[in-house]
């Protein structure tokens, strides 16, 4: 990969990287304030699973979108046919949208019924609760599907920061909602927050929109050809990201007969384990996609090979270290991000135990979306619906067997044992279809970077043991001793990494001299 390449990839990955930091830290304060508000009881569990119905959504169609829209968008953009890549795009956007809005009225009219679908075990009072938070929050839906196709269109056009903004936007809504409207209205004002701020991300990528080369136009056809390839490749994505969602309704449907406080313990612990998969993994697929399929569109498929085994590196170099310190410090992390106000030592136990099991599962997490990525950009929308079916079927298999003995512990463990499986099959069946992915020097890799997180880990706990007899007894103590474990943590894992001759260290160097020298070019031409 040329200097320009390279530049134009890191450059995105760190945009996107530096404003998803920013939304993991809203989102996060997002939690802690509803934890602060509301505690880990039922009212936060009937919030919590109504709460991320439209993200099932979002997650089905914005997949379907991201992986079929773009590689299509760029091929008939390669060939110069432009109108009729608008007209491909305009045809499935109006579609898409009337199906949504049937969806909202649908789920609005028999919302209760919904939700006894998604959390059987709820008590006649939580349903009730759950059923009108349903009717102010199910009209996200969609303006999640404006959004996620709009960055479709933006990221084609090399435009990343306003898609990742969207979630930002979202996070500030709904805590000024809950600071607000939540003091008289309780659980109901944090729901209008969702509302307004999903319709705000909407209307900030139409401004946007406007920068590329894109435009909408009056002609649809569902018969043409072209637009007929889209949902043909559509569909499978819209029923493996649907399969992956089960994944989800696991949690809320044994969750909902547990102990109350087991559905919001296991949320603030998945919002913990997937902040490496938010901040960077997310980054780094969404930057090399439009690569992938440019380089198959042009059957450059060493370029392809390069890209997605320098992707998965960079994945598997952050998602390591990032489990263990995770379990390591779990019980430090959780009590300084959300132990305060109706949060209290029971539901710091809770979360704990969820973050532990989960943890175990964070590289296959990590790596599956990039992976799958490489599917998408060959256009083989089938093989990982086949791989999803047969993770969720492990889920729910182990699900039904660890949750009476386990309770909301055996749920954290079934899916990180599901996680697993679904990152090793995809890259096994990839590796037999693309040459050059897996191979030895791959494996080197994968131990030098293991090797460097153990190392790390032993330091950081012989570090905490330290600390934790002097920093005690206050939030800025605690904060104080969660970031000197971590910055020694990280002073450990990047000398380990050099020592051992990581060559991803290397690389990380290399494009932070292509970022800060076009920079420098930028500010002596003013550009």
């Amino acid at each position: 990969m040329d200097n320009k390449k390279v530049g134009t990839v890191a450059k995105a990955t760190l945009v996107i990287a530096v404003i998803t930091v920013l939304s993991k830290i809203l989102g996060f304060a997002r939690e802690a304030v509803i934890a602060q508000q509301f505690g880990a009881n039922s009212v936060t569990d009937a919030f919590l699973v109504v709460f991320n119905i439209p993200y099932m959504f979002n997650g089905i169609l914005s997949s379907a979108l991201v992986v079929v829209v773009v590689p299509i968008f760029l091929e008939y953009m390669a060939r110069g046919q432009v109108p009729e890549a608008r007209k491909i795009f305009t045809t499935v956007f109006v579609v898409a949208v009337f199906i949504m809005g049937i969806i909202v009225l649908m789920g609005i009219t028999y919302s209760e019924y919904v939700i006894r679908l998604f959390a059987p075990g709820f008590n006649e009072s939580t349903l009730e609760l759950a059923s009108v938070l349903a009717i102010l929050i199910f009209p996200t839906i969609l303006f999640f599907t404006i959004t996620n196709f709009l960055m479709g269109v933006l990221n084609a056009s090399n435009i990343f920061a306003p898609p990742a903004m969207a979630p930002v936007i979202l996070n500030i809504a709904v805590i000024g909602a809950v600071f607000t409207l939540g003091r008289n209205y309780g659980i109901y004002g944090a729901a209008l927050g969702m509302l307004v701020g999903t319709a705000m991300g909407a209307l900030f990528q139409i401004i946007f929109i406007k920068k590329t080369s894109f435009r909408f136009i009056g002609l649809i056809s569902i018969r043409d050809e072209s637009v007929k390839k889209v949902f043909r490749l559509m569909l499978p994505v819209l029923i493996g990201s649907g399969v992956g969602q089960l994944n989800v309704l696991i949690y809320y449907f044994f969750g909902s007969g547990l102990n109350e406080g087991s559905i919001s313990a296991l949320n603030y612990a998945t919002k913990l384990i997937l902040l490496p998969q938010g901040i960077f993994v997310m980054a780094v697929g969404t930057a090399i996609f439009p690569s992938l399929s440019r380089a198959v569109a042009f059957k450059e498929m060493g370029r392809f090979t390069g890209t997605l085994a320098r992707g998965a590196k960079m994945v598997f170099l952050f998602t390591a270290p990032a489990v263990m310190g995770l379990m390591i410090l779990r019980h430090p992390i959780v009590e300084l991000l959300f132990k305060r106000g109706a949060f209290d030592e029971r539901a710091v136990y809770l979360t704990t135990g969820a973050l532990l099991l989960l943890s175990v599962g964070l590289i296959g997490q990590c790596l599956g979306p990039v992976i799958t990525r490489g599917f998408y950009a060959l256009q083989d929308t089938v093989t990982p619906v086949k791989v999803t079916v047969v993770t969720v079927a492990i889920n729910l298999g182990l699900s039904v067997l660890l949750v009476k003995s386990g309770q909301h512990l055996g749920l954290a463990l079934a899916n990180s044992i599901a996680s697993t499986v679904n990152a090793l099959l995809l890259v096994a069946i990839l590796g037999r279809r693309v040459k050059g992915i897996i191979n030895k020097e791959l494996l080197i890799f994968a131990s030098k970077v293991v090797a460097a997180s153990l190392i790390m880990g032993l330091a950081v706990s012989g570090m905490d043991a330290i600390l934790v007899k002097t920093l005690t007894g206050s939030k800025i103590l605690l904060a104080l001793r969660v970031g000197i474990d971590i910055f020694i943590g990280l002073i450990v894992y990047l000398l380990t990494g050099f020592i051992t001759r990581i060559d991803e260290f290397s690389y990380l160097l290399d494009i932070t001299k292509v970022i800060a020298n076009k920079g420098k070019v930028a500010l002596r031409t003013g550009t």
